[in-house]
């Protein structure tokens, strides 16, 4: 706490992200109530997810995540003091639900991330410490050795980012929560499915569907 404290004292404003496991969901008050007080402008809840080396566990009690979300959501706009990330998101979505450009053109980012060694991935930084035979560990490239443009127009063509793009149409055809999440997570589809041509997943249920049902349990 002693790194808080200074970012404090010299009025450095900092964000949080708190990862919620199984045995904290019925704790949604007392958590905003710290974070209140510890001082950061925003936080980011992350209900536990089974991905990268984290393959054991994320909980899929679909009552008690949106208890959660519900009474997070409570005792938000009973002290609005510090900003909820996924509260703003899906309030800004209600308000332009209706501008579907806005919301088409957020999955033609292709998000590269880079690795210590120049590795380039696409789609989800957790696809970094990925290994998969079948996608050839999601290399797209190494920005050592290719300019970053090269690596993301030959990244359409790659099996696991046309593989995404089929998944992202399967979930607008069949999923009523689709405009909201885009077609969620490739790395998600990935540990949880498999391939990352896939339709809905925990993590989907967890911070997609139940925060939406929360939140306009409530409104």
């Amino acid at each position: 706490m002693r790194g808080v404290d200074f970012l404090n004292k010299h009025q450095i404003p900092f964000t949080v992200i708190c990862v919620v496991g199984e045995w904290s969901l019925n704790r949604a008050r007392e958590l905003y109530e710290f974070f209140c007080e510890l001082g950061c402008f925003e936080i980011g809840f992350n209900i536990e997810e089974k991905v990268g080396i984290h393959d054991l566990s994320a909980p899929d009690n679909g009552e008690l995540v949106k208890k959660f979300w519900e009474e997070l959501f409570i005792a938000w706009r009973g002290n609005p003091k510090i900003l909820i990330r996924e509260f703003s998101r899906v309030l800004a979505w209600m308000e332009t639900v209706s501008e579907s450009e806005q919301q088409v053109a957020r999955h033609q980012d292709l998000f590269p991330s880079v690795a210590h060694d120049g590795t380039v991935v696409l789609l989800s930084p957790e696809l970094l410490d990925a290994r998969s035979e079948h996608y050839n560990n999601f290399v797209a490239g190494n920005i050592l050795r290719q300019s970053l443009d090269s690596i993301l127009v030959n990244g359409e063509g790659l099996e696991y980012v046309r593989d995404f793009r089929k998944g992202v149409e399967k979930c607008a055809q069949v999923c009523e929560y689709s405009e909201y999440c885009m077609g969620g997570q490739a790395s998600n589809k990935f540990f949880e499915l498999g391939s990352t041509n896939g339709t809905e997943t925990i993590y989907c249920r967890n911070v997609e569907q139940r925060l939406v049902d929360a939140v306009l349990s409530i409104v």
